[in-house]
């Protein structure tokens, strides 16, 4: 279902490793929609549901992503030295302990899931991009979802296998070293910015959310991506068929097409790419 990607934590040398989606994966419902698998059809975790008023500022509605995207923070950084442990001079070693972490480093679901509705387009953007980030840092790590024993080659020469990996794993530097600084900015506008008041559903906003969602997990996951997406600006949603609560909706969005269904665990989210 998703071919292989992963999400690179900081750690004394940040990892990444490649990796490409392809199937599909069901997300609870709760807040945002996303999925894997690049051309087929994936339960995202955005659900109908509505964003009740509350006092305060923005913070407060986004304590459940910030507290999510901490803890993936962690789990990337777990897999992260156990994957840096492994690379030797001559091989690059991969045990069950390290795919195993690896696996539970995937932040997709969890911190999908805990982003708001009704969020403000520069509030939006800023919390997409740190979920990007932690979405690139996984995918980079893509090879290391199973154990196995890769030898680098003689000389400068690695194995293509071993060379991939690395190649891959050197993606998560990046939006490793920008995670902190981008959570940090994020917290910061969030404090001058009100509580979300949306009273009630509006659905194409919530299918938009799983669809931006969706995207990013599928630039950092197809081919052999592995985590070297870039995610900066809110880029425009055009709809030619607007979804509703019980009907697909149709549009395009980066230049590429997808189909959006409504079901009772969420947004099933279809992109015509990867």
């Amino acid at each position: 279902m998703i071919r292989r990607l992963l999400v690179v934590v900081a750690v004394g040398s940040a990892v990444a490793a490649c990796s490409s989606p392809t199937g599909t994966t069901t997300v609870l419902p709760s807040a945002a929609g996303t999925t894997s698998a690049a051309s087929t059809a994936s339960k995202s975790s955005t659900p109908v549901s509505t964003q009740a008023s509350r006092r305060g500022t923005a913070e407060q509605d986004l304590a459940p992503f910030l507290a999510e995207v901490r803890q993936a923070d962690a789990r990337l950084r777990h897999a992260a030295a156990l994957i840096n442990a492994g690379i030797g001079a001559a091989v690059v070693l991969v045990d069950q302990v390290t795919a195993t972490a690896v696996r539970a480093a995937q932040p997709d679901t969890a911190a999908a899931r805990a982003v708001p509705r009704g969020l403000a387009p520069e509030l939006l953007r800023r919390t997409l991009v740190v979920y990007h980030d932690l979405v690139a840092r996984h995918a980079a790590m893509g090879y290391f979802l199973a154990p196995g024993s890769h030898p680098r080659g003689s000389g400068s020469g690695v194995s293509s296998a071993a060379g991939l990996m690395l190649e891959c794993l050197a993606n998560g530097a990046a939006p490793a070293s920008r995670f902190a600084a981008d959570l940090a900015s994020l917290e910061q506008y969030a404090r001058t910015q009100p509580a979300i008041t949306a009273a009630q559903e509006d659905v194409v906003a919530e299918a938009e959310l799983a669809v931006r969602v969706r995207l990013i997990v599928a630039r950092n996951r197809c081919a052999d991506e592995c985590g070297s997406a870039v995610f900066t600006n809110l880029a425009k949603v055009t709809w030619t068929v607007r979804p509703t609560a019980s009907a697909a909706g149709q549009g395009e969005v980066e230049g590429v097409t997808f189909t959006v269904t409504p079901s009772a665990r969420g947004w099933a989210v279809k992109l015509n790419a990867c």
